[in-house]
């Protein structure tokens, strides 16, 4: 159990720093997703897989179309932060 937590940690470090350099994206709290596949099921891009038993967005192959977010029953799926202008 603990190499899968450190294995989604280290990926989740990885996407992290890929994310940072890309156009900003829908993200999973991998601590609200329950792993149902809705989510999965609904993206138009194949843009969502599951790793282990949570949902992941590939930014790379995500086109920011929001249909994920409403199929979730945690409401785990985030639209990507708009950043306030001063």
């Amino acid at each position: 159990m603990w190499k899968k937590l450190i294995l989604l940690l280290m990926i989740g470090l990885l996407a992290g720093v890929l994310y940072a350099a890309k156009e900003k994206k829908h993200t999973v709290d991998a601590k609200g997703c329950i792993g149902c596949t809705l989510c999965v099921q609904s993206c138009p891009t194949k843009a969502i897989t599951m790793q282990g038993k949570k949902a992941v967005i590939d930014p790379e192959k995500c086109v920011n179309c929001g249909l994920c977010v409403p199929k979730c029953p945690t409401k785990a799926i985030h639209p990507p932060k708009t950043e306030k202008k001063k």
